[in-house]
């Protein structure tokens, strides 16, 4: 679907027009939705593309994953980091989020790059709000997925899992 990618280019390009560069950086995890993402972004030409990728080694598929990512990266031309992790079970999520955008800040910060990308959409949104309210969280927490939040940025998440997956048909 070209309105996916005519959606998220418009997005990026009014961010990058208040950055010195036009670096990004990815963090790609090797599923769907991030390739996706990818393969939008490095349509347009238009920017200086890196990739992160954390490896938690915790799914049976991690190291393939890892693997793609590096293809990826090569057959495209990127440089790419790969941090690799293992993180105890508990608060797993909790824990590999937090080190995610530590490690994705540090190199943005390396890089001197101003915008570090994710792939959430909407159903992400929607399942974190939803979590949220079952858990009977705050106010703050309500809010949700940022779209803009300091260098992160989700161009997606406006955009339904259904058409993610149009676009990847």
């Amino acid at each position: 679907m070209s309105n996916i990618r005519t959606l998220i280019n418009q997005k990026l390009k009014s961010t990058m027009n208040k950055v010195e560069n036009r670096k990004i950086l990815l963090m790609i995890s090797g599923g769907l939705d991030s390739v996706v993402l990818f393969d939008i972004i490095n349509k347009e030409k238009y920017y200086d593309i890196f990739l992160f990728h954390c490896n938690y080694n915790f799914q049976i598929n991690s190291n393939s994953a890892e693997s793609f990512c590096r293809k990826l990266a090569k057959n495209n031309h990127c440089n790419i980091d790969i941090k690799k992790i293992n993180i105890p079970e508990k608060n797993f999520e909790a824990n590999a989020r937090e080190i995610r955008y530590k490690e994705a800040y540090n190199l943005a910060n390396k890089y001197s790059i101003n915008i570090i990308l994710t792939a959430h959409h909407q159903d992400d949104q929607l399942e974190t709000l939803y979590m949220k309210d079952k858990n009977g969280s705050d106010w703050i927490s309500n809010i949700g997925i940022r779209d803009v939040y300091d260098k992160l940025r989700r161009p997606m998440l406006n955009i339904p899992k259904k058409d993610i997956l149009l676009y990847a048909k």
